[in-house]
C-alpha cells in the first residue's frame, strides 16, 4: 500500500537547498513535518507518488517540491487536470497522436509522457480517468512506453510519474471507480495532506506567508491585522483549505484595505460563516466540540467492536482521518 505520512518514524538529514524547498509547504504540525521528511525522502529516486487529500490542501504544490528537489530538477514537469478534458481528448493529451489519427489531427503531438520525458508527468484528479484509459496508463508504467493516438509503434519513455486525488481511495476502490493493480502502481509511496480545519496551528503561519507573498505580488508593504481579524481567521473551518486562506489574503490587497485590516474588512462570507464562540462564551456543562467528538468517535469504536473501517464508515469519515482522530485522543492506548 506504500508508506504514509502518519507512519512516518524517522528523519534524515538535510542539505541547505532542501530546506529552502521545503519551506515552500508552509506549516509546522506535525502532520505537515511529516509530509515535508516524506518529501524529502522521495525526492531522490523515481517511484511514483499518490498524494491525495481535499481539494486546495496543496497537492500540486508537493508534486513540485518533490519535482524540484530530484535529479529531474532541470527537466519538465508537466501536470494535467485529468477531470478537466472528456476521455477522448484526455487520451489525445496523454499519449500524442499521429497526423490524421482523427478528424480535425492536422499534425502530430507528443502528448503529457513524451513531453515529460526525463522528467515528471503529474496527473491531478486521477480517478477521473476512465477504466479503459486506467489500462493503458498502467502499461505506461509496467513498461515505461506509449503508443499515441492512431500509432502502431510503442515508443520509450523515461517519466517520473505522480498523481492526485481528492477522493477517498478506500471508497474509490470499493465502487471500483479506480482499478486496483493502478492503485498499486501509483501508491509505491502515498502521501495525504490533511485539511486545514484539523491543523489549525498552521493558520498564523499560512497567513504570515501569503501576507508577504501577495504584497510583492502586488507591489506594496505588508499589512497588518487586527486581533479582532486574527481571532476570526483562526477560527474559520476553510472548506476551500489553503487555496481559501490565500484568496481572503489577496483580496485585502486587491481591494487596497489596510494597512491595518479588521474583521470588517475580511469578505462577507467568511463574516458570516464565524462561530458564535466569538461572540457568546460557552454554557457551563456544554461539552466542547472536541469533548463531543472524542465521545462520538470512542462510541463508534464500540460500537464496530475496534474495527477502524466499520467505525469510519458509521461516521461517514475517510479511515485515515479517522486513524488520526484516533491518535489524537489517544483512543488506541
Amino acid at each position: 500500500m506504500g508508506v504514509r505520512a502518519g507512519e512516518l518514524g524517522r528523519t534524515q538529514a538535510r542539505c541547505p537547498d532542501s530546506a529552502d524547498e521545503l519551506q515552500r509547504i508552509v506549516g509546522t504540525t506535525r502532520a505537515i513535518q511529516q509530509v515535508k521528511q516524506l518529501v524529502h525522502m522521495v525526492a531522490q529516486n523515481r517511484c511514483t507518488v499518490l498524494i491525495t487529500g481535499q481539494s486546495g490542501v496543496g497537492k500540486e504544490l508537493v508534486a513540485r517540491t518533490i519535482h524540484r528537489l530530484s535529479a529531474r530538477k532541470d527537466r519538465p514537469f508537466v501536470p494535467t487536470n485529468c477531470g478537466a478534458l472528456p476521455e477522448s481528448l484526455l487520451e489525445s493529451q496523454l499519449f500524442g497522436h499521429e497526423k490524421g489519427a482523427f478528424t480535425g489531427a492536422t499534425q502530430s503531438t507528443l502528448g503529457i509522457f513524451r513531453a515529460a520525458d526525463q522528467g515528471t508527468a503529474f496527473l491531478d484528479e486521477i480517478t477521473e480517468m476512465s477504466p479503459a484509459l486506467q489500462v493503458k496508463l498502467l502499461r505506461v508504467l509496467q513498461e515505461r512506453e506509449v503508443t499515441p493516438v492512431g500509432g502502431t509503434e510503442p515508443q520509450a519513455v523515461d517519466i517520473r510519474l505522480m498523481a492526485a486525488s481528492n477522493r477517498p481511495m478506500e471508497e474509490l476502490l470499493e465502487e471500483k471507480v479506480l482499478r486496483r493493480d493502478l492503485y498499486y502502481r501509483l501508491s509505491v509511496v502515498h502521501i495525504e495532506i490533511p485539511p486545514l480545519r484539523e491543523r489549525r496551528e498552521d493558520i498564523d503561519a499560512l497567513v504570515e506567508h501569503y501576507i508577504h507573498r501577495h504584497a510583492l505580488g502586488y507591489g506594496c508593504q505588508p499589512i497588518s491585522l487586527s486581533e479582532e481579524a486574527w481571532l476570526l481567521l483562526r477560527a474559520h473551518d476553510w472548506p476551500g483549505n489553503v487555496r481559501e486562506l490565500s484568496n481572503t489574503i489577496e483580496r485585502i490587497y486587491a481591494l487596497g484595505l489596510g494597512p491595518v485590516v479588521s474583521a470588517d474588512d475580511l469578505s462577507p462570507q467568511l463574516r458570516a460563516a464565524a462561530p458564535t464562540r466569538l461572540e457568546e462564551p460557552r454554557p457551563a456543562g456544554l461539552p466542547s466540540w472536541e469533548e463531543s467528538e472524542k465521545q462520538l468517535i470512542a462510541r463508534a469504536l464500540e460500537v464496530a467492536r475496534g474495527r477502524k473501517t466499520a467505525a469510519a464508515r458509521l461516521l461517514k469519515i475517510d479511515r485515515h482521518r479517522l486513524a488520526r482522530k484516533i491518535k489524537k485522543y489517544a483512543l488506541d492506548e
